[in-house]
């Protein structure tokens, strides 16, 4: 799915993902854990988020 926000390189993408995870979190989504990332075209990934520790 091609968005306007699409990222384009590796800042964008980690803006996205940040704005992903906080959202989710906000409204109650345990998004710690491990998903398989599964594509008819291209490679397949396996994304694992894990709570870090503040300083």
């Amino acid at each position: 799915m091609k968005r306007d926000s699409d990222p384009t390189n590796e800042e964008e993408f980690h803006d996205e993902l940040r704005t992903l995870l906080a959202a989710a979190h906000e409204r109650g989504v345990d998004v710690r854990g491990g998903w398989d990332c599964r594509f008819d075209n291209g490679p397949d990934f396996e994304v694992v988020v894990v709570e870090a520790q503040k300083p």
